[in-house]
């Protein structure tokens, strides 16, 4: 709404029975897109209802250094937020002065009045503006270091699956120790993700749990008016050991490592049947269970175990990330448990040579 040329203005002029000041001002045109300034406030008025202005710092009743921002009036008197505004969100104040702005603009009323009070609305969300600039200025510091923090544990979790253990790893693994020999070419593509550190076997990401069960067979024997039964030493054994693994999957990485772990667990249940396996006839491969040192699942050499059984949980309650691995594409769920049930193998010659004796005092490694 444009403002009237050379036009004596009423403003601020009261019914004869009330009180208050009897003032008469008038009022000059301005140019099609003039401003106005105000304690440190810069405004544009004007025909076209887009209107921009800035806070900046000025003398007197201006804005304090620190608390600048941008703000620009939009149509019918709401404010468009940018600069400062869109960053902290201080729409109320700019709600409050357009009010103000509008007030002293169109109406023209309580001029006098009317532009202290703005100037102090000015002043006050200068301070205002200064304070949530700092507090924001302080959580987006927090929030970057956080985002770096993140960014660097995300890199080290993608390193981790590709970790190449030591000699002296006791993490929970299980491989078979000529993988690359008796599959040459899945070893260098769909498995490489579990051969490429070095190991020829799976490292479980998380401690999984795993069961052993020692026991000794005895036959009993029942002989007749006697009050007991007479127990027979039949022999000694190990039951299947069940290990319960949890796999997550957060990165493209985790999903690959998923899908090669799962295709190497099912394959230690196939044998080499069919006229192009190689070598044709054989059982499945025998596996080597590592974890925990030479006392508990035999150190660097392993233990050997064949697998009788693997159980994958697709459970339905969980995200499922897709992956593009060996050109298929593939859902893998973020969360899921891993069940292998093996059993313990020994050979003639380790099971000839072997000396209760020496086991009770440590040795026999490669015999739990």
């Amino acid at each position: 709404m444009a403002l009237p040329t050379t036009t004596p203005s009423t403003a601020g002029r009261v019914p004869a029975t009330g009180t208050g000041i009897r003032n008469k001002i008038t009022v000059v045109a301005p140019l099609p897109r003039g401003s106005f300034t105000a304690g440190g406030f810069t405004g544009s008025v004007g025909s076209n209802p887009l209107q921009q202005g800035s806070f900046g710092s000025g003398n007197g009743n201006a804005v304090p250094a620190g608390g600048s921002g941008s703000f620009s009036f939009g149509f019918n008197g709401k404010p468009k937020a940018n600069g400062i505004e869109k960053a902290l969100g201080a729409l109320g104040t700019g709600f409050a002065l357009v009010q103000t702005a509008e007030s002293l603009i169109n109406t023209g009323a309580g001029v006098v009045n009317a532009v202290q009070g703005f100037i102090s609305q000015v002043r006050s969300a200068g301070e205002s503006l200064e304070a949530i600039t700092k507090k924001r200025a302080e959580e987006i510091a927090r929030n970057s270091q956080l985002a770096e923090a993140q960014s660097d544990s995300a890199k080290s979790e993608k390193k981790a699956v590709n970790t190449k253990p030591l000699n002296s790893d006791w993490r929970v693994r299980l491989g078979v120790r000529s993988l690359k020999e008796i599959f040459p070419a899945a070893a260098k593509s769909y498995l490489l993700p579990i051969t490429e550190h070095g190991s020829n076997s799976v490292i479980f990401p998380y401690t999984p749990s795993i069961q052993v069960i020692h026991k000794a067979n005895y036959n009993s024997q029942d002989p007749v008016h006697n009050n007991f039964s007479y127990q027979s030493y039949k022999n000694s054994g190990i039951d299947d050991i069940v290990i319960n693994a949890n796999f997550t999957v957060e990165t493209e990485l985790e999903g690959q490592y998923w899908l090669a772990a799962t295709r190497f667990f099912k394959m230690l249940t196939k044998s080499f049947y069919g006229s192009a396996s190689y070598p044709q006839g054989f059982p499945p491969p025998v596996a080597q269970l590592y974890g925990y040192g030479d006392h508990i699942f035999g150190g660097n050499g392993g233990l050997n175990v064949v697998v009788k059984s693997v159980s994958i949980d697709l459970p339905r309650n969980v995200q499922y990330k897709r992956i593009i691995y060996n050109g298929s594409t593939n859902y893998v769920p973020l969360d899921s448990n891993i069940t292998i049930t093996t059993s313990v193998v020994y050979s003639r010659d380790k099971l000839r040579s072997f000396n209760l004796n020496d086991y009770a005092n440590g040795g026999q490694l490669g015999i739990i």
